[in-house]
């Protein structure tokens, strides 16, 4: 099971970013990726973790 998690800090205002991100992973590897996650924070961050 591939799993991916977007993390980003809401704060900053990345919530546009991470969905646009979540978008492009999920159109461009639509057969290999079974949950997308996007976890919203805060203390600036952005990170993408595949599989943990």
């Amino acid at each position: 099971m591939n799993k991916i998690e977007i993390r980003y800090c809401s704060k900053c205002r990345w919530l546009l970013r991470s969905t646009w991100m979540a978008h492009e992973i999920l159109s461009t590897f639509e057969q290999e990726v079974d949950e997308l996650s996007l976890l919203p924070g805060s203390g600036g961050f952005f990170e993408i973790m595949a599989n943990g």
